[in-house]
C-alpha cells in the first residue's frame, strides 16, 4: 500500500528511507542544513527540498498522509543544556511542526527525538497534541531494535 510522506527536519532522509521500504513515497522535504540538502537531492532526485520550516510555500505543497520529522533535540538531549521545549529554543520548533501538522491534516504525524524528551518536554508535546483533539501514542525505539549493533 502506497502512502505519501511529508518530511520536516529531514536530516539525511534516514526516516524517509525506512518508510520507503514499506510503501512510503516522500513528496517533499524541509531541511536547513546545506550538506543534508545536497544528500537529500542525491538520494531523492526530483523531490523538492525546502530550506526553512518557518517559510514553507504551503499553498504549493501537497498534503501528505504522514507528516514525519525529528524536530531539534539540542534543548532536550542529555548532552544539551536541558532548556526543554519553549518558544525561544531550538527544540521549540516542535510548535512550528505541529502548526504544519494542523495545516496539512495528515492521517498520522510521526515525531522522532531523543529519549531524554520523556523528562524534558514530552508533557508539552502530549498536551499540545491532545488539546488539538488528536490522540498520542509514544514509545522508545533503539537503533539496536532494528538491526544496528549499538544501543542508541
Amino acid at each position: 500500500m502506497k502512502f505519501k510522506v511529508g518530511s520536516l527536519f529531514s536530516g539525511v532522509g534516514a526516516l524517509d528511507m525506512g518508510l520507503s521500504s514499506i510503501g512510503g513515497e516522500t513528496i517533499w522535504f524541509c531541511e536547513s542544513d546545506s550538506f543534508c540538502q545536497k544528500l537529500l537531492n542525491k538520494r531523492f532526485p526530483d523531490i523538492p527540498v525546502y530550506p526553512d520550516v518557518n517559510d514553507l510555500p504551503f499553498m504549493l505543497m501537497e498534503s501528505p498522509d504522514i507528516l514525519l520529522g525529528g524536530f531539534p533535540c539540542q534543548d532536550l538531549s542529555v548532552a544539551g543544556h536541558g532548556k526543554g521545549i519553549k518558544e525561544d529554543t531550538r527544540s521549540g520548533l516542535f510548535f512550528k511542526m505541529w502548526e504544519w501538522a494542523l495545516h496539512f491534516s495528515p492521517r498520522f504525524v510521526c515525531f522522532e527525538n531523543v529519549p531524554a524528551i520523556t523528562g524534558r518536554g514530552l508533557d508539552i508535546v502530549t498536551e499540545t497534541i491532545v488539546n488539538s483533539g488528536w490522540a498520542v501514542e509514544w514509545f522508545c525505539l533503539s537503533a539496536s531494535d532494528v538491526g544496528a549493533w549499538h544501543r542508541r
